[in-house]
Formats: structure tokens, sequence, C-alpha cells
């Protein structure tokens, strides 16, 4: 592989992450249910006032911020001991592999394709009843 081509590659999966990252903050701070026009204009106008608030105030933000990113990874790693405490498995399955399930565990393939992971999915809770 090229190594301008990967440094490139890397660069770009980098940028993606961050933006992720933005993202998530957004959802964080509640403001998902917004329309992305909406959310622009907030953060263009928070943009302009943060440029004329002090430094005290700016660590204040900070800390309130850094507050609750804590708070969120504090429930985030309280969810992963859960989840390993239940010993729970995370599984991709595509749409005919749900299907042969289904068929060998004696369901029956619905009809409309959204509604065969559900029914994947009663018929396991009914094996674990």
């Amino acid at each position: 592989m090229n190594k301008e081509f990967s440094a490139h590659t890397i660069a770009e999966g980098q940028r993606v992450h961050w933006l992720a990252n933005l993202g998530g903050l957004v959802t964080i701070a509640g403001l998902d249910a917004f329309e992305p026009a909406i959310l622009l204009g907030a953060f263009i106008e928070i943009n302009a006032k943060l440029k004329q608030v002090s430094k005290e105030r700016i660590a204040e933000l900070k800390e309130k911020g850094l507050q609750a990113l804590q708070a969120r990874n504090t429930e985030k790693r309280t969810f992963k001991s859960w989840q390993r405490a239940q010993q729970t498995e995370r599984y991709d399955l595509t749409q005919g592999q749900q299907k042969q399930l289904i068929v060998k565990l004696g369901g029956k393939i619905p009809v409309l394709e959204k509604d065969i992971a559900a029914e994947l999915r009663r018929l396991l809770r009914g094996l674990a009843a």
C-alpha cells in the first residue's frame, strides 16, 4: 500500500472520529432533538459569544463540561460492568442468518423484513423462559 495513501486514510479516520465525538457532545447536552439548521445557528451564536467571555467563565464552563463527561463515562463503565456480569454477548447477523435461525427454532419467517429481528428475539426469549 502506498504510504501517502495510508497516511491520508489515517487522517481521514481521525477526522471522522473527531466529528463523531462532537456529535456525541450534542447528544449528551440533550440537543439532538433539534433540527441541524437550528443547531448550526445556535453554534454560530455561541462561537461569537464565547470569544467575548472571560477566562474565568471559560474555566467554569469547561469544569461543567468535564463533570458531565465524567458522569457519562461512569454510566458507560457501570453499564459495561453490568453487561459483563450478565455475561451478555452481542452478535451481528445478516437477515439471511436470522431467517435460518427462525426456521431452526420452529418459527415462521415474517412477511415484512422489518419484523424479522423482532421475531427472532421473541423466539430466543421463549427459549430462555
